[in-house]
């Protein structure tokens, strides 16, 4: 039967040795269960900076460092929202030049110049004393052309021209002949009355624009008449 050697002391305390005390207060490499013990103060270190998924944000675990950027990205989410709902807005937002930026866009395109379309030259005739109305239009364009022809040289004749309800021509006028006579580049300056030579005899007229309404009256003397020939060009 073979035989079991058993260690001897020297050997039995050197291995005890390298084992050490089951309770270390510190861990290092010198002992197995300082080994041990250094192995678990590493996991419990491990533990106390990954935390628990109930840490609240902040900087102290990774759970708490999550929960500070989950934070983060509803803010920016937040703002996201706020910045399309009050500032991009949605695309049916109504026309304004105060609201969204898809209102002013509206309001942009709502404002948009519209193109004008010509109307063919027209006139209208009279011979009553009192001014007459001979154009009477509700809407945006332009007076491109407008002349004055008298029937008999050295009758005199009123002309009233308002855009957008301002009176802007409005003179009595002797013509010294029966040639059509256009608005003066004088017109625009001072006052519109008895005085002012709103009439000239030329080829050319300046192009008026309005935005609401464009009204045009002119008179005869009473006996003898006068004509007037105008061309609209209307928004549409």
């Amino acid at each position: 039967m073979p035989s079991i050697g058993l260690a001897d002391k020297i050997t039995l305390d050197a291995v005890k040795a390298l084992i050490g005390d089951a309770n270390p207060v510190s861990g290092d490499l010198l002992t197995l269960f300082k080994g041990l013990k250094l192995i678990a103060d590493y996991v419990d270190t491990l533990e106390t900076k990954v935390g628990t998924n109930a840490d609240g944000a902040g900087t102290s675990t990774l759970f708490a460092r999550l929960a500070q950027l989950a934070g983060y990205t509803d803010s920016l989410e937040s703002g996201v929202v706020d910045l399309q709902t009050s500032r991009v807005g949605a695309q049916n937002d109504p026309a304004s030049t105060a609201g969204s930026a898809n209102a002013k866009l509206a309001y942009i395109i709502a404002n948009q110049p519209k193109r004008k379309s010509c109307e063919s030259p027209a006139t209208f005739t009279t011979s009553n004393a009192a001014l007459q109305t001979a154009v009477n239009y509700s809407g945006a364009g332009e007076l491109i052309g407008f002349s004055c022809r008298p029937s008999v040289a050295g009758s005199n004749y009123l002309v009233r021209i308002t855009l957008d309800g301002n009176v802007i021509v409005y003179g009595k006028l002797t013509s010294g002949t029966t040639n059509p006579q256009v608005l003066s580049p004088t017109w625009a300056s001072g006052a519109q009355n008895g005085s002012q030579a709103v009439m000239s005899t030329g080829n050319t007229s300046p192009n008026l624009p309005f935005k609401t309404s464009c009204k045009i009256e002119i008179s005869g003397d009473g006996t003898n008449s006068n004509t007037c020939g105008y061309v609209l060009a209307k928004e549409g």
